[in-house]
């Protein structure tokens, strides 16, 4: 969720719980200027799980239908193995929910 913008500025939080990772809340801050959205991610320090290492960034660009489109990378778990740390990048496409 955005909470502030300040011209292209954003900054705001990002909360996920699963049964795999409960309670995870990251602040967020970047860059949007209409196509192009830039952000970085990083624990919040009112974490609830205070162990998980989740930094990185996303890159993606605003699609005619108002989805976006990009990549991200940073350092976390990988997924595929569930016990292996270090750099991962993924591909996503985000669609406003109403």
């Amino acid at each position: 969720m955005v909470t502030s913008q300040r011209g292209q500025r954003i900054e705001g939080h990002i909360t996920r719980s699963t049964a795999h990772e409960p309670a995870r809340r990251w602040f967020i801050e970047g860059r949007y200027d209409g196509l192009f959205l830039q952000i970085i991610y990083f624990p919040a320090p009112d974490n609830a799980n205070a162990d998980f290492l989740s930094h990185g960034c996303y890159f993606f660009t605003r699609k005619a239908d108002g989805s976006f489109s990009g990549y991200s990378t940073g350092y976390d778990v990988d997924e595929e193995t569930s016990t292996t740390e270090g750099v991962v990048t993924d591909f996503h496409v985000l669609i406003r929910q109403s």
